[in-house]
């Protein structure tokens, strides 16, 4: 089954860089192809009962598992070969609009890359559906071109994620370091944390340097005396009262305030009323 809606040019209002020219949608067997573009064309291959999609660009072979995203630049030529039933979902831009997608930071280096299919992206699929049945209504063009663009935004968005994806001991972490943070005012069992994610502690230790400079005891000390610092400039409460918020001795937390800020809490306070 295949679907294409042309946008009509001359219901556009309100003309931006990025006006859609057509878009669509395909459910069925695909066998091959060889084309020669010259328009943009953003092409999103949703599934497909074969593991991966063949392409030849420009004389280049690609094999991309899917769901995935390829670009197909004006005069270029692409050439695919499938067996299975396909979905796809596809719409296309004046070639015009690509050096503004560059400008804007839009990167054309990869015309290829995997996608995960998210329910936004579902979302933002039948709204594009919904506007077809109103295709010649007025304001309709403009509502398309909104909806595509958010698409656009949602594909390279997942390409830079899936690119930069934290490996997964960062994870770990960076997950035990939000904990140390929302349960800084507690006391923390460091040894149970660290089973927790399944670590040595020697092993816990060796990642944790690897993103964070103080030790963990430090990093949850910097966590108390960010809440203290709020607490002195928020609150009238004695110097003694937040440190036993803290669980702090009255002597110890002066010193350990003085050493982290430079500043007595008493003078920090001052030095916090003096500047409101």
């Amino acid at each position: 089954m295949l679907s294409t809606y042309v946008v009509p040019e001359n219901l556009r209002r309100i003309h931006t860089d990025f006006p859609v020219l057509r878009y669509g949608r395909c459910e069925g067997p695909v066998v091959s192809g060889n084309l020669k573009y010259s328009q943009l064309e953003i092409c999103i291959r949703l599934s497909d009962t074969e593991e991966y999609a063949v392409d030849i660009i420009n004389g280049r072979e690609y094999r991309t598992p899917f769901p995935h995203v390829i670009l197909k630049r004006p005069g270029s030529r692409y050439w695919y070969r499938s067996s299975g039933q396909r979905i796809v979902r596809y719409f296309y831009y004046p070639p015009e609009s690509i050096p503004v997608m560059e400008r804007y930071g839009m990167d054309f280096s990869s015309l290829i890359w995997p996608i995960v299919r998210t329910r936004n992206l579902d979302m933002l699929f039948e709204e594009s559906d919904r506007h077809a049945e109103q295709l010649h209504s007025p304001g309709t063009p403009e509502q398309i071109d909104a909806v595509f663009w958010r698409i656009l935004l949602e594909l390279y968005l997942c390409r830079d994620s899936m690119a930069h994806a934290p490996d997964f001991n960062e994870k770990k972490i960076r997950m035990a370091a939000s904990y140390l943070c929302s349960h800084c005012l507690e006391k923390i069992d460091l040894p149970q944390l660290i089973a927790s994610c399944g670590m040595s502690r020697r092993s816990f230790y060796l990642h944790w340097g690897r993103f964070y400079s103080l030790s963990p005891s430090q990093f949850i000390l910097n966590q108390k005396i960010l809440y203290a610092k709020h607490l002195l400039r928020t609150t009238d409460d004695p110097v003694s009262v937040i440190a036993e918020k803290l669980s702090f001795s009255g002597i110890y937390f002066i010193r350990a305030f003085r050493k982290v800020t430079g500043y007595t809490p008493f003078r920090y306070r001052k030095a916090s009323d003096e500047m409101l």
